[in-house]
């Protein structure tokens, strides 16, 4: 057996062969020191009483701006610049100088199930739902929203050529047409009806 002594001043007993990897007699003291030998970020927020301790609010939660303080903080920023390393890449990637520039194109699909009125028809289906999977009967966990007439099947059927039609187009939103799955069960569901 071999004897180290703790940071913290207690001595630890130890085999041979641990006597470096073993530096600290607890979980407590290897996150107090491991930092700084001293302890001394542990110590600083310990014994200042400044301190943020937790559950305290801020000292200005719940105070109003006076009049015009936004314009003063506004007129304050007027000609200020960053630095010059972040002025070079405010405009390097975007849009047309980015790589994965294809000609502004974005596919229509993505289009669609990006906008906002797609997310309230898939909340709108969990809620109906309860939040429970219609196949598995569980409730919550990575869950998604289901067309039964296939998403692909209406946009080809009502010929979709751009957003607006598609926002147009009453069926697509229609929540009886949508059920909630969890991720596992509309993977097998779709393995099943593609083969």
């Amino acid at each position: 057996m071999s004897f180290i002594k703790c940071p913290c001043g207690e001595t630890i007993k130890t085999f041979p062969s641990r006597v470096n990897r073993k530096k600290y007699c607890n979980r407590i003291c290897f996150y107090k020191y491991r930092a700084r030998p001293s302890g001394l970020r542990y110590r600083i927020k310990k014994e200042n009483p400044t301190w943020y301790k937790e559950g305290q609010s801020p000292w200005n939660t719940g105070l109003e701006r006076r009049e015009g303080t936004r314009e003063k903080i506004s007129n304050s920023l007027i000609g200020v610049h960053s630095s010059i390393a972040t002025e070079f890449k405010k405009g390097q990637m975007a849009g047309k100088k980015n790589v994965n520039w294809k000609g502004g194109v974005t596919l229509l699909t993505q289009q669609i199930r990006h906008c906002l009125e797609y997310k309230v028809w898939i909340l709108a289906v969990f809620e109906r739902d309860n939040y429970i999977c219609q196949n598995c009967k569980e409730r919550g966990g990575k869950l998604n929203a289901h067309h039964i007439k296939q998403f692909q099947d209406i946009i080809e059927e009502y010929n979709i050529q751009s957003l607006e039609q598609a926002l147009q187009c009453k069926e697509l939103w229609d929540i009886d047409n949508g059920s909630t799955f969890c991720e596992k069960c509309h993977k097998k569901y779709h393995k099943k009806y593609e083969k």
